[in-house]
């Protein structure tokens, strides 16, 4: 029982080490985790205005499964094309209504065109309670290169102040992001983001609305295009995405 008890002291003392006052617990071994997400199924994609929030039109697809590039063996590859074409894809995992605490994690890479055909890149959970969206995506903005945060109250994008260099293509980066909803006050609170190893506090509580949707929880993936795009496609691959909730 010491010898279990020091472990586990060991790694909370370490978690908490490396990323200092930032919140960003470890998962109770209650919680409920989805280990590389990105091999189930994927749910669905839309790029349409009211869904994606893209003006243009283009071609975009998935592709499950990749072996290159990859870490795990089974990445994913999303690739989009077209002038002001966003494109959006999801995942939905079944209800986890009880579920408050959220921490997603993945891998990312992005190729060449990235650089000069990239507006922005959005990823993160999603969870629907009583009809309620808890929407917790966040985007790396291209233009300003900045974090920020979905307002699904506003409707709109709250910039925080956490950098968001654009990526270096042709590398695996490493997101985490820690997220709280609270069920009765219907709000979301965006805490932590760490990005290849750095953390960055945000503690931003925004509220969330009703859209009629059946409970759920899932995570999404999502690639804006530049409205003067003009050159090919950009193509994005993500691996060893795991979802923990409690």
């Amino acid at each position: 029982m010491k010898k279990h008890l020091h472990i586990a002291l060991s790694t909370l003392i370490f978690a908490a080490a490396s990323f200092g006052a930032v919140n960003y617990p470890v998962p109770p071994s209650t919680a409920i985790v989805y280990s590389n997400a990105q091999t189930k199924t994927n749910t669905g994609v839309c790029s349409g205005s009211n869904c994606s929030g893209g003006s243009g039109s283009g071609v975009a697809w998935i592709a499950a499964n990749q072996t290159t590039p990859s870490l795990s063996g089974r990445s994913t590859e999303f690739y989009n094309q077209g002038s002001g074409f966003d494109t959006l894809w999801y995942w939905h995992l079944g209800a986890q209504n009880k579920a408050t605490n959220i921490e997603l994690s993945f891998n990312l890479m992005v190729d060449n065109n990235s650089l000069v055909e990239g507006q922005a890149f959005e990823n993160g959970p999603q969870q629907f309670v009583g009809g309620y969206k808890y929407s917790m995506t966040m985007q790396c903005e291209y233009p300003k290169q900045i974090w920020r945060v979905w307002n699904q109250a506003a409707h709109g994008w709250t910039a925080t102040t956490v950098p968001c260099p654009r990526w270096t293509p042709n590398v695996w980066h490493k997101v985490q992001m820690y997220i709280t909803t609270n069920h009765t006050k219907h709000t979301e609170t965006y805490h932590t983001i760490i990005v290849d190893g750095k953390a960055y506090p945000i503690e931003m509580t925004l509220g969330v609305t009703n859209v009629g949707f059946h409970d759920n929880l899932g995570f999404q993936f999502q690639i804006d295009n530049k409205k003067d795009s003009t050159m090919g496609g950009i193509h994005e691959w993500v691996d060893n995405v795991k979802l923990a909730v409690w």
